[in-house]
């Protein structure tokens, strides 16, 4: 949540200007109420140089922080903020004047001067922080989906863990938190909420371009070591395994629970009852272009 308010920095450099200006209002007026030619008093003088140079500007200058922020919450904070300088710039004036009169009704005046304005400024404020709590609350939030564009864009496949570290986000709130990154990526997230992961669609496509290349090379790895290979996680490598060895790419066997994979030369097709590349055991047919071993559980693709 405070990464989703944290201010950007030009915002949070124009908020220090206001800061600076209510202070900068307050020395012109005591300035004021010192020189002898300025009639009201010292008292008079720091209210109306506090209100009118200083709270005024500083109000404006906050909804100037805001529209310098795109993001919803935050500046719906930045304009709250200058909605209560507004009526502080009110008051101030109001309290100034009806003491410096002796009239009551002084006051009430200050306030109406700053009514439109706070009012203004407070339900434009109310509105932008509503919409960006909703965001937020439902994975939507500009830092977490900027955090998981870059997570993906620097690793290319990242595990729910991973991403709930990263941007802050409940497991569950992290598909919409993805799908609203696949704007600032360029291209689409793979998400597969079961196993709980998700990686870009050219890391998934350089995967399964890359896999039958790599087993045939080694001849015979783990599951393990393909991963490390392809920088995939077991789950998309069983996955990948699966869609490579379903399209006829892939010659060869894989024992699941083992987590073993052994390629096959191309053109040695095998038959029913040939023996397993794995433990020598009797293949049986398990469906089009697929046995299985009854003895190791292996899955033999020919």
């Amino acid at each position: 949540m405070l990464a989703e308010l944290r201010p950007r920095a030009g915002a949070a450099l124009v908020g220090a200007f206001a800061l600076g200006t209510v202070g900068l209002g307050g020395v012109i007026g005591v300035a004021m109420g010192l020189d002898k030619g300025y009639g009201p008093g010292l008292a008079m003088g720091m209210t109306s140089g506090l209100s009118i140079l200083g709270l005024g500007p500083a109000s404006l200058l906050l909804m100037g922080a805001g529209l310098l922020d795109r993001r919803p919450a935050p500046r719906g904070l930045w304009w709250l903020a200058a909605s209560a300088v507004a009526l502080a710039a009110g008051l101030v004036l109001g309290i100034s004047v009806a003491a410096d009169k002796g009239d009551a009704a002084m006051l009430l005046s200050g306030l109406c001067v700053a009514i439109p304005p706070t009012g203004l400024f407070g339900l434009l404020g109310g509105l932008s922080l509503a919409r960006g709590l909703a965001e937020i609350r439902a994975g939507r939030g500009p830092a977490a989906v900027e955090a998981a564009a870059a997570l993906l864009r620097a690793e290319g496949v990242a595990t729910f863990t991973a991403l709930q570290a990263r941007c802050g986000v409940e497991a569950a709130r992290l598909p919409e938190t993805l799908r609203v990154a696949e704007v600032g990526l360029g291209e689409a997230i793979r998400v597969d909420v079961q196993d709980g992961y998700a990686l870009r669609a050219s890391v998934e496509a350089e995967g399964l371009r890359r896999l039958p290349g790599v087993v045939v090379a080694a001849g015979r790895l783990t599951l393990d070591a393909l991963g490390r290979e392809l920088r995939a996680p077991p789950p998309v490598v069983r996955r990948w395994l699966q869609e490579t060895a379903g399209a006829g790419r892939l010659q060869g066997a894989i024992d699941w629970g083992a987590g073993v994979v052994v390629a096959r030369a191309s053109g040695s097709a095998l038959q029913d009852g040939a023996p397993c590349d794995l433990c020598g055991g009797r293949l049986t047919l398990a469906g089009k272009d697929l046995l299985r071993c009854p003895h190791c559980g292996a899955q033999v693709m020919r």
